[in-house]
């Protein structure tokens, strides 16, 4: 009575897809017959595949991981030195209007008399 609560308990809280993958294991385990040594041999084969598999992709997340990482830090230190640039663009443009100014408002006319100098050779 006992075993039969367990299996009724076992297939209502099991998924349709679970069902199928067991079903398909004892399809596979009665297709050996009485040799259940070949059955766990091709399940454990297939376990060393899967194994190795999951291996190279997880060495390979690794690298990405550290390749991400390492763009990020240069992403980051690009955003600050456009950061600084910014500001030093601002600064020169600054000290350009200030000059500007300066040579409009003095009565110097230094680029006059250049000018004339150079016409006259």
């Amino acid at each position: 009575m006992a075993w039969q609560d367990n299996a009724s308990s076992y297939l209502n809280n099991t998924s349709e897809s679970d069902k199928e993958a067991n079903i398909c294991i004892i399809g596979d385990l009665e297709s050996f017959g009485n040799n259940v040594s070949d059955f766990y041999f091709v399940l454990k084969s297939n376990y060393d595949q899967q194994l190795d598999a999951f291996n190279e992709l997880h060495e390979e997340s690794k690298k990405l991981i550290y390749y991400n990482n390492r763009i990020k830090g240069e992403n980051k230190w690009l955003d600050n030195r456009l950061k600084l640039l910014k500001e030093e663009n601002e600064n020169l443009k600054i000290d350009l209007d200030t000059l500007e100014m300066d040579y409009n408002n003095s009565s110097c006319n230094c680029f006059t008399n250049r000018t004339s100098k150079t016409s006259q050779l």
